[in-house]
């Protein structure tokens, strides 16, 4: 975050001292927090006397990675600002490089607050991405009151308060909960048979137009102006949507073709919570956000690693619609994590182990969990629910085996060189392995799309290198249907309005007529979308020359010209971030018949997609194949999107990805003008 340095009144050794020799009226030690922009700023302890308002900082960010506070930094309380004197342990304006442990204390020195004052704000500036933390409470609060503006009959509902289910009545294998459909030929349970609250409900395999009516409580503009909503798919996995935030009424809308179940996280400032939904297709949904929940989050990151469990767990979110049980469950629930296998935090299994022994490390971490489950005081439905969340990631533990071991070995030995690769000397899964999973639950369980990891569940599923029909035996039903139209790449070329009349022939002949009817009503959606925009989509040919002239051959028509490439993707959503922020400056700070602006993405962005987004993005496109952008990532290399090339007015260039700092790029350029 740059800003123009300042003189500071009040030095930070003179702040220090004048802090210390005045007489301190009130110390608040961690105070409770309402909303915040970022986790990346905590306060520990705030000071207060007649001569300073003295905050204690606790920083969190990535290690070796920097920050910065602004001089323009400010308290805020009943329309008053009160500025920033001094500061100690950080220098404002200045880069502060965090060190290897990713935690840094510094103290932040304020004009002193009146003495009666209940909370204030901390203001980094008045920047955009400046840090912002509301609500900062001196009365001694710790906790959350009840959220208010929710309709009772939403605010009250949690999961279904009901019977315990047969497990708990005796059922024999405590891990065997309520997979009805275990028992039905080839698991071809489709149906919702489990609506009647006793169980989670069964997934809806229809297609349908979804409305997602985003409410958020305690919401303040400066916290975002957008809503995000990340849909986790059955057939085309993450797809994302943004709505603007109407500050009168502090609502967002979204509509969107769906296509069976889903699960969505709604995130209004990035990094800072978020709130989960379940929906079912052509569902009318309305959510509630409280986003007190960012600052929540603060007080949970306050707690010592193992401790977290001592947090009183936070309601964030209410919703109605068909999938609410699950989505009110899950929000109401205590803390769930403690049933999770935690598969990524590299110290899962470890890479000493044989295949063997993994496999049965797998099974008894299940075994275990499932118990905890079984006796955990949820109610029956979030018993299952936590169940088949479990399930899911028992299935992808062994899809992933290999890989999870690697990823300790990378962790002990701090090298991530080998990522998409095995470690030396690795005991690699084998079909007696994979198949070893098969003995604890049906995989073929339709319920399995009904948790929480969705997304791995069916990316273990249709994992080409697995044969999992012929590991479990599987003739029909869910898997083998996922399997043939992954296989086919149907999702990819319905983004690209390729799906075929052969596809189509194939998709008949499946017997269950949901797939028919989801791809062609995505060909159909995105053959309309192409037709809308096919005069304004301009994609700019290739130049056809060798790759190893490529990058100079695009420039050359501009040579005496600034020139920025943008290589960046529609799937990026840092890249989309960055393109969104300069649009407007090319009709204020950067406008000038001098810039010319490059973008360059290649065929990982859909078709579809990738035109209907690229007319509101104003410079020169081009869309390359696999060969010709791994050829320019190598030539400059480029670690990751977005990536930035500056070419200067003589034809120079260098990579600059200093400039994903968005202050650093704006400076450069409108300097270069």
């Amino acid at each position: 975050m740059k800003h123009i340095i300042k003189a500071i009144a009040l030095t930070a050794a003179t702040a220090t001292i004048a802090a210390s020799c005045s007489r301190t009226v009130k110390t608040v030690d961690y105070p409770l927090i309402e909303t915040a922009n970022s986790t990346t700023l905590d306060i520990a302890k705030v000071e207060l006397s007649d001569t300073a308002t003295v905050l204690h900082i606790n920083a969190r960010y990535i290690p070796n990675y920097w920050i910065k506070i602004s001089s323009d930094s400010y308290l805020a309380t009943k329309g008053r600002k009160y500025t920033l004197t001094g500061s100690d342990g950080i220098e404002p304006d200045s880069l502060f490089w965090m060190p290897a442990s990713g935690e840094a204390s510094f103290r932040l020195m304020f004009e002193p607050l009146p003495k009666r004052t209940k909370s204030f704000d901390f203001i980094e500036s008045d920047c955009e991405d400046c840090f912002k933390l509301y609500g900062i409470d001196l009365t001694g609060k710790t906790e959350y009151d009840r959220p208010a503006g929710i309709p009772e009959n939403i605010l009250n509902q949690t999961a279904y308060k009901i019977r315990r289910t047969s497990v708990e009545n005796g059922t024999p294998d405590g891990r065997q909960h309520a997979s009805e459909a275990d028992n039905k030929p080839n698991g071809r349970q489709y149906a919702s048979e489990a609506d009647d609250g006793r169980h989670v409900p069964g997934p809806d395999f229809t297609v349908g137009m979804t409305t997602v009516r985003m409410h958020l409580i305690h919401y303040r503009p400066e916290l975002g102006k957008k809503v995000s909503l990340y849909v986790n798919t059955l057939l085309n996995g993450q797809q994302s949507y943004h709505a603007d935030i109407d500050p009168e009424t502090a609502t967002a809308e979204f509509k969107f073709r769906q296509y069976g179940p889903a699960n969505a996280i709604a995130v209004v400032t990035m990094g800072t919570g978020g709130s989960t939904v379940w929906l079912a297709p052509g569902d009318s949904a309305d959510v509630y956000y409280d986003m007190r929940e960012t600052g929540w989050l603060l007080q949970a990151y306050r707690m010592k690693p193992g401790k977290e469990a001592d947090v009183k767990p936070f309601r964030s979110t209410y919703a109605s619609g068909k999938y609410s049980p699950i989505t009110n469950g899950r929000a109401a629930g205590s803390n769930v994590l403690k049933y999770r296998m935690n598969l990524y935090s590299g110290e899962f299994a470890s890479y000493t182990m044989t295949a063997d022994e993994y496999t049965e490390h797998v099974i008894d971490r299940y075994t275990e969990l499932a118990d905890s489950i079984a006796g955990c005081d949820a109610d029956a439905m979030m018993k299952e629910f936590q169940l088949i969340t479990l399930k899911e990631e028992t299935v992808t533990a062994f899809a992933q085996g290999d890989f999870l071991r690697t990823h300790n070995y990378m962790n002990v030995h701090n090298d991530f060189s080998l990522w998409g690769k095995t470690c030396p000397g690795l005991d690699r899964m084998k079909p007696d392995n994979y198949a070893a999973v098969c003995t604890l639950f049906d995989i073929n369980d339709p319920k399995l799309l009904m948790g929480e990891m969705m997304l791995d569940y069916i990316d273990a599923v249709t994992s080409e290198d697995i044969d999992w029909p012929g590991l479990a035996g599987i003739g029909s039903g869910l898997i083998p249907e996922l399997r043939k139209v992954s296989g086919q790449g149907l999702a990819k070329k319905a983004a690209d309005a390729a799906v075929s009349e052969e596809d189509f022939r194939m998709l008949e002949g499946m017997g269950n007529g949901f797939y028919l009817e989801a791809f062609r009503t995505m060909q159909a959606d995105a053959e309309a979308a192409l037709a809308a925009v096919a005069q304004k989509a301009v994609i700019r040919a290739t130049p056809d020359v060798g790759n190893d002239r490529l990058f100079d051959a695009i420039i050359a028509p501009h040579k005496g010209k600034i020139i920025l490439v943008d290589f960046w993707n529609t799937w990026c959503e840092p890249c989309r971030y960055a393109i969104e922020k300069n649009e407007p400056l090319k009709d204020t700070a950067l406008k000038s018949d001098d810039i010319v602006w490059i973008y360059i993405a290649n065929e990982t962005s859909p078709l579809v997609k990738y035109k209907t987004m690229i007319p509101e993005i104003r410079g020169l496109h081009y869309r390359l194949n696999g060969e010709q952008w791994k050829y320019l990532g190598d030539k400059f290399k480029i670690d990751g999107i977005p990536s930035y090339v500056l070419v200067d007015r003589e034809g120079n260039y260098s990579l600059r990805n200093d400039f994903r700092d968005h202050s650093r790029l704006v400076d450069v350029l409108s300097g270069m003008i």
